[in-house]
């Protein structure tokens, strides 16, 4: 079918067309069909992008592309075991396999896929790099073009304008509705995460913008069940990065038992922190008690600002924190993934809430240590008690380290 997308949803058939809804609905691949008032058809699983019915058809076109001299600009050099992650990947897109890079936070996954994206890009191949984060495509961007200056590159989120001629597209992975046997390399960060838990939904939209012959590349710093099957099972390629760029060691959380949230000893560790100007980011599990603790904090004459899935200006609160305007942070697991902040301290309160699971508190540990010149930092999970999520993350950190020693 060469390149091409999904561009629309049209009432009259033509050359380019076809059914939308046959016998599974010809746009997302589901089979989730119900019939409306009209006795008509209507997929249900991709309802909120457009209603599609068995009255409608997909009108598909070649998408138009610009071919363009691209260039590869890198100011650094991969360590030794980053060079082994990022020869993994490459194999992996020369022999159009599947790959899973299961690198620690902090290795610098993203810089392991940059040699592989520009031999796709000579090649005039079609890429997206799917993101499930608004956030982290903002801070990927940002990267990819200063590492590809000579390149166009389209984000797709929200109400982000399609650019047709993109060479690369960073993508949440809702947005793969608009495409058809679109790409030939494919990379899905963060695929153990939250939105792509056990949604067949977001895995149809994968495989259908995909072309026969893709390469798919999995990133991830933690591994979910599903992931470990496909792993165990070899259906996917396997690599692991169990070391930092840097090589420090991953920082192992401290257990803090306390009786109440909004105790002293928690208020005492916090007090310190704005003392001496250090920065600080504080997970709590939800966004009432986010709000609750704010306001304890400003009650106890602390200086912090908080950030959710809420928040309208999560782009200039961030900026402000990375200016160092203020130091002390209170978040959701919003922040969980992808974000990099230099010198960063981590606590999380009521860490035996249900929300943090084992991957949640590992990737939320990675964020601490990422920054060369402060690989260490203070992580802290308080909680009443201890819970199998708290002691099997930090097994998982101690195993990373041991596994990088072993490497060595």
């Amino acid at each position: 079918m060469g390149h091409r997308m999904i561009e629309r949803v049209v009432r009259s058939p033509s050359s380019n067309t076809v059914k939308a809804i046959d016998e599974i609905c010809n746009r997302c691949l589901g089979d989730n069909l119900k019939v409306n008032h009209n006795n008509v058809l209507y997929c249900e699983d991709c309802y909120n992008y457009q209603t599609v019915t068995s009255n409608h058809y997909l009108k598909r076109k070649p998408r138009s592309r610009i071919k363009r001299k691209h260039k590869l600009n890198l100011k650094f050099n991969l360590s030794k075991l980053q060079v082994l992650g990022e020869n993994f990947i490459y194999n992996c897109y020369n022999l159009k396999e599947s790959g899973f890079l299961h690198a620690v936070c902090g290795a610098g996954k993203t810089e392991m896929c940059l040699k592989t994206i520009y031999q796709a890009l000579c090649n005039n191949e079609s890429i997206c790099f799917i993101i499930p984060r608004v956030e982290i495509i903002k801070q990927v961007y940002k990267r990819f073009i200063e590492y590809f200056p000579k390149t166009s590159i389209c984000c797709l989120y929200q109400n982000q304008e399609f650019v047709e001629s993109a060479d690369i597209f960073l993508s949440t992975p809702h947005q793969l509705i608009k495409f058809y046997e679109e790409f030939d390399l494919m990379i899905i960060d963060e695929v153990d995460a939250y939105p792509f838990v056990n949604n067949k939904f977001l895995s149809r939209l994968i495989n259908k913008s995909s072309k026969n012959l893709s390469t798919k590349i999995f990133i991830s710093a933690t591994l979910g069940e599903s992931e470990e099957k496909l792993i165990n099972t070899k259906k996917v390629k396997y690599f692991l990065i169990p070391s930092r760029y840097h090589n420090y060691d991953l920082v192992i959380p401290k257990f803090v038992k306390y009786s109440n949230v909004f105790s002293i000893k928690i208020i005492t560790h916090i007090i310190s922190y704005q003392k001496y100007k250090k920065r600080l980011m504080v997970f709590v599990p939800s966004i009432s008690l986010l709000k609750k603790f704010h306001k304890y904090l400003n009650d106890n004459n602390i200086n912090s600002r908080i950030i959710s899935s809420k928040t309208k200006y999560k782009k200039l609160i961030l900026k402000a924190y990375e200016n160092d305007d203020f130091n002390i942070l209170l978040t959701t697991t919003l922040l969980e993934r992808g974000i990099t902040f230099k010198k960063l301290n981590v606590f999380v309160i009521e860490s035996d809430n249900r929300i943090f699971s084992k991957e949640v508190l590992v990737q939320i540990s990675g964020r601490v240590g990422r920054d060369r010149n402060y690989p260490k930092g203070e992580l802290i999970f308080f909680s009443r008690f201890k819970t199998k999520a708290m002691i099997e993350a930090k097994k998982v950190l101690k195993r990373m380290n041991k596994e990088k020693f072993d490497a060595m």
